[in-house]
């Protein structure tokens, strides 16, 4: 039987980034031995010439419709005094757990309270914590990624014990599944770049691994497409440190989360084809998803340089070499997109505890609006819901969905509104 033209060896075709040419194996002997009708081929080839104008143009009649926007419910509870909200969780008595940079907090909306739960830890000190997962029963566990361990935590948020994260990996970990099963990116290193180079690193793609905690062996579960390094920034003998912007949020970027059972979700950029990744090996592709381009507009540069400015600056601000800085550069593209991606690549996609991934992206009625796209564990778009002004998800309830308003990025506020139905 002959091999495949477009194929990638032994690896499933979603390891390889998606806009990269097809790999083109040798036909074996046998297969370079077959003699092949000119007319079947002719007639072969025009099938295909038909078939493929006819998706073309179906694609095109699918992404030139508007996709329907379901307006959120208004926030019924909102509580302010926190300084970097990531995620929220409810817990039995109707209050809040949340990870607020590297604390957390408890906190209850009905009575605008909120308190912060001890970290008596061992070893180092707490940078900061990411994410909040069931782990067994009503417990739940976060990660401390910078120490490699995880955190986990009673039924009141309250700190049980500490799981070291063994293996080489450990501090590469993003998200925890079960007491077994954890994932991450593996950041390969790039190729050596001369000094003050004038082009940014080669981009390259970025493994998510797999990791099994009892053994802390891990393999490779898909690969996917990062976002493109900058070109370092320079400090000039004279004080002056330039930064070369890059821009951020969008460029097309490959995202992933992980479903309950272990499944990882991968959504592509370059088409928005939906990439299903089974713990035992097997793998589906559906879609692509069908979108509208959404043109960058002035207003868009505009934003990615003030928030540009604005990181930079806080990045500096506790750094040692801040005071040999007399003035800082922020250097815009030389050139820019001329759409946006199908989603937003500076936004983490967010799971529902019912496996619907939730994933930003822009709004076609109005650019300043949040809209997100949610994405069944068939890889099937359900709807598209829209949030007035900047907004994140930050965690889900029984029956609410939990928001930040990022209006003010160093003052969050967290919303709580009615799940939609969907």
């Amino acid at each position: 039987m002959c091999p495949p033209l477009d194929s990638c060896g032994p690896e499933f075709p979603a390891h390889r980034p998606e806009n990269s040419p097809p790999m083109l194996l040798p036909m074996s002997s046998r297969c370079a031995s077959q003699t092949i009708s000119r007319t079947v081929l002719l007639r072969s080839a025009l099938g295909i010439l038909l078939a493929s104008q006819m998706l073309v143009s179906q694609v095109a009649a699918a992404q030139s419709t508007p996709v329907p926007e379901v307006e959120a419910a208004k926030p019924n509870a909102t509580l302010s005094g926190f300084d970097q909200v990531r995620n929220v969780r409810e817990l039995g008595d109707g209050r809040l757990l949340l990870v607020d940079g590297a604390r957390l907090v408890v906190a209850d909306l009905a009575t605008k309270k909120s308190e912060e739960r001890s970290l008596l830890l061992d070893g180092p000190e707490v940078r900061a914590l990411v994410g909040l997962w069931r782990w067994v029963d009503d417990s739940l566990v976060t990660l401390d990624p910078v120490a490699g361990r995880m955190l986990v935590l009673d039924k009141t948020g309250a700190m049980a014990r500490v799981v070291p994260i063994r293996g080489s990996v450990r501090s590469n970990v993003r998200a925890v599944v079960s007491p077994e099963l954890a994932f991450g990116t593996l950041i390969q290193q790039r190729p050596p770049m001369a000094p003050n180079s004038a082009t940014p690193p080669p981009r390259m793609p970025v493994p998510v691994v797999r990791l099994r905690l009892a053994s802390a062996s891990f393999d490779t579960a898909v690969q996917i497409m990062p976002a493109p390094a900058p070109r370092a920034p320079l400090m000039n003998p004279g004080g002056a440190y330039t930064v070369y912007a890059s821009p951020v949020g969008i460029l097309p970027v490959d995202a992933w989360a992980p479903l309950s059972d272990g499944t990882i979700m991968v959504l592509r950029a370059a088409s928005y084809r939906v990439d299903l990744v089974g713990t035992d090996g097997t793998r589906a592709s559906v879609g692509p998803v069908p979108y509208n381009a959404v043109p960058v507009t002035d207003d868009d540069r505009k934003r990615i340089m003030d928030d540009m400015r604005r990181s930079t600056e806080l990045a500096l601000r506790n750094n040692p070499r801040r005071t040999s800085i007399s003035t800082i550069n922020i250097e815009e593209p030389k050139t820019w997109p001329a759409t946006h991606p199908p989603f937003r690549s500076d936004a983490t996609p967010v799971v529902d505890p019912i496996d619907r991934v939730w994933l930003s992206v822009r709004c076609e009625k109005s650019a300043r609006d949040t809209c997100f796209d949610v994405i069944d564990r068939d890889g099937q778009r359900l709807s598209r819901v829209r949030f007035p002004g900047r907004t994140a998800i930050v965690g889900f309830g029984a029956v609410s969905i939990y928001t930040v308003d990022l209006q003010k990025p160093d003052k969050p506020v967290i919303q709580r509104h009615a799940l939609p139905s969907l």
